[in-house]
């Protein structure tokens, strides 16, 4: 078998693939049942759960260790073993083709070179650092870098890897020459590709530095606290603070042009405005960039609707639905999870209660799950949610008809690796127990 690993940009290109190609049967599902629930004539929507039947699935095979995404051919499977600390592939029929020592695994973008990143035993005395290998798919290794967060760069023969102790990040070859040294962590390449983004610990604050590795301009700002606005005119850096939170406004060139109180959670897609959090009071703002509060909200931003005429925040185990000048539309049981596929329905989830909800957009309770919701099963359309009680992955019809049960955890880590398999015929769930993963396909 000719092995093909995923790099995380082709995954992400994928999950948008399936949700396009199951758009339209699963927008037509959705219609079909909101028109049932607002017509006096429910007893249709009773018939139609009624005659709802199980997916016939069947297990396929096992494999040991912990899902990390199929081949992109969709014939084979990679695992992580927490038992022994490898990396595995494996045919579809469960077939070992390949186990490497390592914890995690990224792959390339022509998917024929994996770097594979081990880490020292929390027990281990000496204190060593991650090391990262970068190694062809037959086992070949080629190089060996100390430091971990391996990042393939889109011209596919460097990676960067981050060197916590000395705490920079070299760009490498694929022979293992090192090309370039940032000083902090590799966050991003500005937008014109012309230089990097990092993150250094040392001055909790990011720099921005040309290809060559110098520092050009410097930022107040801590982890995670970066933003580019949307027209790539400025930029927000916000530091979080018991005392409060610290956002501030530069332009390109590093000139300060505002300063606010609160975290920043979202740029407007006008790059006019920004939304602001604050922990003390649950509470956002909408702020102009001069400083003018345009808006005030419950929560802590979620999303924009698809429309980008309403505006999703979350609060405590509730679901706020706003529109932009602040007029509150609704309120939803349970923590907002995604939109269904054609952005008229609104899936909620309580976790500590494993109940997964179904609303339309103006509020009005659709269908209600058993379980944790998990994702969206396109092809079948099913949605997929999991009990912690009962450690169990279960399918359900968007209005509400059981389609079945599997015994374990769906796995899927949205724009890393999807459960459900490339043609859409699989699913996959695991099992902390025995440190498993079973494959199941429709018959």
């Amino acid at each position: 078998m000719q092995v093909r690993l995923l790099q995380s940009s082709v995954q992400m290109f994928l999950l948008l693939v399936l949700g396009a190609i199951s758009e339209v049967g699963l927008t037509q599902t959705a219609q079909t049942f909101v028109e049932s629930r607002s017509s006096p004539e429910l007893n249709s929507h009773l018939q139609l759960q009624a005659q709802a039947e199980a997916l016939p699935l069947e297990k396929v095979a096992s494999f040991a260790g912990e899902f990390r995404g199929f081949t992109p051919d969709g014939q084979g499977m990679v695992t992580y073993s927490k038992s022994d600390e490898q990396i595995r592939i494996f045919d579809l029929d469960g077939t070992e083709e390949l186990a490497l020592t390592g914890r995690v695994v990224n792959f390339a973008p022509d998917g024929q070179i994996m770097a594979i990143t081990a880490f020292p035993e929390a027990s281990d005395s000496s204190n060593q650092e991650p090391t990262t290998s970068l190694v062809k798919l037959d086992g070949t290794e080629l190089a060996n870098f100390q430091g971990y967060l391996p990042e393939f760069t889109a011209e596919e023969q460097t990676l960067i890897v981050y060197d916590n102790a000395e705490d920079v990040s070299r760009l490498f070859s694929f022979s293992g020459e090192e090309l370039v040294t940032f000083e902090g962590w590799f966050y991003e390449f500005t937008p014109e590709g012309e230089g990097a983004v990092t993150y250094s610990e040392a001055e909790q604050g990011f720099l921005i530095s040309d290809l060559n590795g110098t520092r050009l301009l410097s930022f107040p700002g801590d982890h995670e606290g970066w933003q580019i606005t949307p027209d790539g005119q400025r930029i927000v850096t916000t530091v979080f603070s018991s005392e409060g939170d610290r956002t501030w406004l530069f332009d390109r060139n590093g000139v300060e042009q505002a300063t606010f109180a609160g975290c920043c959670a979202n740029v407007m897609p006008d790059s006019e405005a920004l939304i602001l959090y604050f922990k003390a009071t649950a509470t956002s703002r909408l702020m102009s960039f001069e400083g003018e509060e345009l808006a005030s909200f419950t929560g802590y931003y979620r999303t924009f609707t698809p429309d980008g005429q309403q505006i999703i925040m979350l609060g405590n185990n509730e679901t706020y639905i706003y529109a932009l000048d602040g007029t509150e539309i609704a309120v939803l049981s349970g923590a907002f999870e995604r939109f269904l596929p054609d952005g008229q329905g609104i899936i909620t989830s309580f976790r500590e209660n494993s109940v997964t909800r179904l609303y339309s957009l103006d509020g009005v309770e659709l269908a209600t799950y058993e379980g944790a919701f998990a994702d969206f099963w396109p092809e079948e359309q099913a949605i997929i949610t999991y009990s912690y009680q009962e450690d169990e992955t279960r399918l359900f019809s968007p209005e509400g008809a059981d389609l079945g049960k599997l015994p374990g955890m769906f796995v899927a880590i949205p724009f890393r690796y999807e459960g459900i398999s490339p043609d859409g015929t699989g699913i996959v769930v695991y099992s902390n127990t025995h440190d498993r993963s079973d494959l199941y396909s429709i018959r």
